[in-house]
């Protein structure tokens, strides 16, 4: 942030001046350890000179985390849950990138004689983590001048169980969001306040993007 109120700060004036156009969108169910393509809507040269690219980004990794306690005896589980997210442009070059975690402690009851993640020896986790970052390039932006602009997001993500006799099974999902803001200064006799871009218009599928819920356990 220090370094972009700089930016500010030593800009010409017509820098300062500048219009900006705002797109986004979305997509949702995303398998963790792969790569979605998040395409948007390009600057278009006519308008003026681009200055700066403002990203606001997030990933929300969702699911479930199922456990059966298969001992005669009560059980100690603890679960971690690691995120890694990024951001890359077409060309894979690193935009942005972020770690998060979360974890659970539970005690599981002894086991019910039903191998079937169902019943009083079992439980079930929700998982939600959310990532949320900005980003503001300079510099060389030709990658996002034109009809299209495509960027890439993915998340890996590891669920480690410690606990012994525990059986445990995940299902687990990644949902994307992302908008994008174009900053430039208008050409000569160019327009000036360019219509805005609904940045929910492009989510697909449509109704995939569901809510993070906090880390949270629920006993079956």
């Amino acid at each position: 942030m220090k370094n972009l109120l700089a930016l500010l700060a030593l800009a010409p004036l017509s820098t300062l001046r500048a219009d900006q156009l705002t797109v986004g969108c979305g997509v949702g169910g995303v398998e963790p350890g792969t790569q979605a393509q998040l395409t948007l809507p390009g600057f278009d040269a006519k308008l003026g000179t681009l200055q700066r690219v403002e990203i606001v980004f997030r990933a929300d990794l969702s699911g479930q985390l199922e456990l059966e306690n298969r001992n005669k005896m009560p059980t100690w589980a603890h679960v971690d849950v690691d995120a890694l997210t990024s951001l890359r442009s077409e060309a894979r070059e690193l935009l942005i990138a972020g770690r998060d975690k979360a974890a659970a402690d539970l005690i599981l009851a002894p086991y019910d004689g039903s191998l079937d993640l169902t019943g009083p020896s079992s439980a079930n986790l929700w998982l939600g983590i959310s990532f949320h970052k900005q980003a503001a390039l300079t510099g060389d932006l030709q990658a996002f001048v034109g009809e299209k602009v495509s960027l890439l997001a993915g998340m890996r993500a590891g669920f480690d169980v410690i606990a012994d006799g525990v059986l445990s099974r995940v299902d687990a999902w990644a949902d994307y969001r992302i908008q994008v803001t174009y900053v430039y200064v208008p050409a000569s006799g160019g327009p000036k306040t360019p219509q805005e871009l609904d940045p929910t218009a492009e989510i697909s599928p449509k109704d995939a993007l569901r809510p993070s819920p906090s880390l949270e356990v629920e006993k079956a």
